[in-house]
């Protein structure tokens, strides 16, 4: 409840073709008004000029996408915003929404664009395709053992974010723990989401499946 945390919290989990896109945009455009600080929306690199079109063609809000290959920021005429080859532009979006795809979180490193990104903060993270940041278990238990780049990345940003938005079709891939891992993310930096230990949610052990 932004009203009483002044945080966002949400996954949404709708089936293929329900619209998670726009309602993730929608929401994204309200809650920057709340917030003076940059939209940060990471998507898979096939779908980011995709987000870009939707959020211009349904709301009329215009937005930049980051090119890997040129290391420029585009806008949604197809022009560039900033000079070629300049990789620390990635933290400086001209527009208040920057489209960043989620292979640069993957492929990236430390000390280059994806280190940039990671000591910024943000009035909104969108994060679609939410189930590709992953938790790797030992055997049976369901305490998280180590996490993949993405899940890395993203319990980082969000506990320095104020609203966050995860869409995925797919929350649970294997195991239903999986869907504890998605809202363990988000609740960083916001205890409020799984309440604090004794809280039965602290702790995917505690849980029934």
């Amino acid at each position: 409840d932004w009203k009483i945390y002044h945080k966002a919290r949400f996954v949404i989990a709708d089936d293929v073709g329900l619209g998670k896109t726009l309602s993730m945009a929608a929401a994204a455009v309200v809650l920057s008004i709340l917030s003076d600080r940059p939209v940060l929306i990471l998507a898979p690199a096939t779908l980011t000029w995709q987000w870009q079109d939707e959020i211009w063609d349904m709301l009329g809000v215009p937005s930049a996408v980051w090119s890997s290959t040129d290391k420029q920021w585009i806008d949604h005429k197809g022009f560039p915003l900033t000079q070629k080859g300049d990789r620390e532009q990635v933290a400086r979006c001209p527009m208040r929404i920057g489209i960043v795809s989620t292979g640069l979180i993957t492929n990236g490193d430390d000390e280059g664009e994806r280190g940039m990104l990671a000591r910024k903060s943000f009035g909104v993270l969108i994060f679609d395709e939410g189930h590709k940041a992953r938790a790797t278990r030992r055997g049976e238990s369901l305490e998280p053992e180590a996490y993949n780049e993405l899940m890395k990345f993203m319990r980082k940003v969000v506990a320095a974010s104020d609203s966050v938005i995860v869409g995925t079709a797919t929350p649970i891939q294997l195991r239903a723990v999986e869907l504890w891992d998605l809202v363990s993310m988000i609740a960083q930096g916001a205890g409020h989401v799984l309440g604090l230990s004794p809280s039965p949610w602290a702790h995917p052990d505690s849980i029934e499946y």
